[in-house]
């Protein structure tokens, strides 16, 4: 190969290592991107479950207390005796 057609080849092959390595650029930070926003959802899902479990405990503990409630008054503990007498 004469060196003029050398210097072109190497030219060309340098050209395109160097788009192969934007590209290759461009897909890391394309997946990377990606994986951060799966990470900000995962970190939402999980937000939004602690959430409806708290919510769940809650709910669980006001029935809890109303049936404590109406299981006092039910047994005659409605108000105190002192309360009561005049």
């Amino acid at each position: 190969m004469p060196h003029r057609q050398l210097a072109v080849y190497l030219r060309l092959l340098t050209s395109s290592s160097a788009q192969a390595a934007v590209a290759n650029q461009c897909t890391v930070l394309r997946t990377l991107h990606e994986v951060e926003s799966a990470v900000a959802t995962l970190d939402a899902e999980r937000t939004l479950q602690q959430n409806q479990l708290a919510l769940a405990d809650s709910t669980t503990a006001v029935a809890t207390d109303l049936v404590q409630l109406y299981r006092g008054r039910a047994l005659g503990g409605g108000q105190p005796a002192d309360a009561a007498s005049p």
